[in-house]
C-alpha cells in the first residue's frame, strides 16, 4: 500500500471516527434530555390528574448504556427507559390536615422514549406497590380536575388544553394495596380494605377498565375474589365512578360478631357506583349458631341488598332465606346512625309455615322439646349492640 493511500485511509477513519464520537455526545445529550423529561411529565401527570401536590423520594430512570448513537438516529424510537419511584405521596392541593390522597411504597414502569415526542403517550404496564388510597369522608372530598374546569371558565384554553388523559396506562399490576375510608369522626376506625393483588386493563381514555382483584373483607374479616368493570374515572365526584362484577366471598367468620357463629360463603353480582351498589347473591352459613346454645343449623339466602360503598350501610330488598327447613322473607335495614358505634338493625319477617323445631335447636341446648308448624310476621329492632345478643 502507497503511504499515500495510507494517509487517505487514515484521515477517512479519523474522520469517521470524529463523527461517531460526535453522534454518541449528541446521543447522551438527547439521553438527559429524555430522562429529564420523563420525570417532568410523569410530576406532571400526577399533578395535573389528580389535583395534588406530589411528594416523591426518589425517581430514577435507566436507560440501555449503548443507547446514545441508536436514539440520536431514532429520536428515541425502539429505547426503553426503564422508571422506578419510591415514596410517593398525592395531597389534594396541598392538603395536610387529611391523611394524602394516594401513598405508594414503590412503582415503576417502562416506557419507549420516542412516544415521549407524541401527543398521545401509552405506556404498556405500571406496576404499583404498598398503595393507599384515603377517602376524605362525604363533603370533604376532592374534586378531580376542578382546576382545569376553571381554566375553561376563566378561558384559558390553553391551560386547560393541558390534559392527563393524554398518557394511556394498558395495564396495572397493584399488589399490597388498602383502600381506607375516613369517617366524619375522627375518634372511629375507619372502613378499611386489604387489596392483595389488583389487575386493571385499559381500552382507553374515558372507557371503563377491566379488573380482577383479591382483596379483604373488614368485618367479618374474609377472602373477596371479583372480577368486572370499574369506571371511566368520575372526576367531579369519584363516588358517581361506575362499578361492576362479579364475586367469591370465602370463609368469612360470623364469631367477630357477638352471640353468633360459623364459616359465610357467598358469590353473586354487583353494579352501581362506588357510593352507591346494588348486590344480588346468595350466601350459605352451614354450620350457623347462638353462641349460647351451641346447635348447629344450616342457613342459607337468596338476596337483594343496596350497600352505601362509604359506610357500609345495608338496605334488604329483600332476603329470602332457610333455616334448617324453615323458610322465612326478611326485608329492611343494617345502618350505623351518627354517634353510634355499632350498626343499628331493623327487619320486617315473615315466616308463613315454620318448623318450630328448627328454631328451638337454634335458640336452646341440647335435642328440641317440641315440634310442629310456626307461622310468624313480626318487626325487628335490635340497637347498637354493647352485650350479648340474648341480653
Amino acid at each position: 500500500m502507497t503511504r499515500g493511500r495510507k494517509i487517505a485511509l487514515f484521515t477517512v477513519g479519523a474522520i469517521l471516527a470524529v463523527g461517531g464520537v460526535e453522534v454518541y455526545i449528541a446521543g447522551k445529550n438527547l439521553v438527559k434530555h429524555f430522562e429529564s423529561m420523563i420525570r417532568e411529565q410523569a410530576i406532571t401527570y400526577l399533578r395535573e390528574r389528580f389535583d395534588s401536590e406530589v411528594e416523591m423520594s426518589s425517581l430514577h430512570v435507566a436507560i440501555p448504556a449503548l443507547s446514545p448513537i441508536k436514539t440520536f438516529w431514532n429520536k428515541g424510537r425502539g429505547v426503553l427507559a426503564q422508571v422506578e419511584g419510591k415514596d410517593l405521596q398525592l395531597r389534594h392541593k396541598g392538603r395536610t390536615d387529611i391523611p394524602p390522597l394516594f401513598t405508594l411504597q414503590s412503582f415503576r414502569f417502562e416506557i419507549d422514549l420516542g412516544v415521549l415526542l407524541e401527543s398521545r403517550r401509552r405506556v404498556a404496564r405500571v406496576t404499583l406497590n404498598g398503595m393507599q388510597i384515603s377517602i376524605p369522608p362525604k363533603g370533604s372530598r376532592p374534586r378531580f380536575g376542578s382546576s382545569k374546569k376553571e381554566a375553561l371558565a376563566a378561558g384559558d384554553r390553553k391551560e386547560a388544553k393541558k390534559d392527563s388523559g393524554s398518557v394511556i396506562v394498558e395495564e396495572i399490576l397493584v399488589t399490597n394495596a388498602r383502600l381506607v375510608i375516613l369517617p366524619k369522626d375522627t375518634k372511629k376506625i375507619p372502613l378499611t380494605f386489604d387489596i392483595y393483588s389488583l389487575h386493571l386493563d385499559s381500552a382507553g381514555k374515558d372507557v371503563a377498565m377491566k379488573y380482577d382483584a383479591v382483596l379483604t373483607n373488614p368485618k367479618p374479616a374474609g377472602k373477596i375474589r371479583s372480577k368486572g368493570t370499574f369506571g371511566p374515572w368520575a372526576a367531579e365526584d369519584p363516588g358517581d365512578t361506575p362499578l361492576s362484577g362479579d364475586y367469591v366471598f370465602e370463609d368469612a367468620d360470623l364469631s367477630v360478631f357477638k352471640g353468633i357463629a360459623g364459616l359465610l360463603q357467598s358469590t353473586g353480582h354487583f353494579e352501581g357506583t362506588l357510593s352507591t351498589i346494588n348486590v344480588k347473591g346468595e350466601a350459605r352459613v352451614p354450620d350457623f349458631r347462638l353462641t349460647m346454645s351451641g346447635n348447629r343449623v344450616p342457613l342459607s339466602t337468596m338476596f337483594e341488598v343496596g350497600v352505601d360503598g362509604t359506610n357500609g350501610n345495608t338496605t334488604l330488598k329483600p332476603v329470602y332465606a332457610t333455616l334448617g327447613k324453615t323458610h322465612f322473607t326478611v326485608s329492611g335495614a343494617v345502618i350505623k346512625h351518627l354517634g353510634d358505634a355499632q350498626k343499628a338493625i331493623s327487619l320486617n319477617a315473615i315466616m308463613p309455615k315454620g318448623r318450630l323445631e328448627d328454631l328451638l335447636r337454634l335458640a336452646m341446648k341440647g335435642t328440641p322439646m317440641m315440634e310442629g308448624e310456626i307461622f310468624l310476621k313480626t318487626k325487628i329492632e335490635i340497637p347498637p349492640l354493647s352485650s350479648k345478643v340474648k341480653e
